[in-house]
């Protein structure tokens, strides 16, 4: 692993955004289902 600030800040976003992703649609199939 490379101690290269900004590719460790690109990971992290990229990790970041896959949660957020993942945390939206299961909010979205909640929604779905109440309906």
């Amino acid at each position: 692993m490379s101690n290269n600030p900004v590719i460790e800040m690109m990971l992290k976003t990229a990790v970041f955004d896959l949660l957020t992703l993942k945390i939206l649609n299961f909010r979205l199939d909640t929604i779905e289902d109440l309906e």
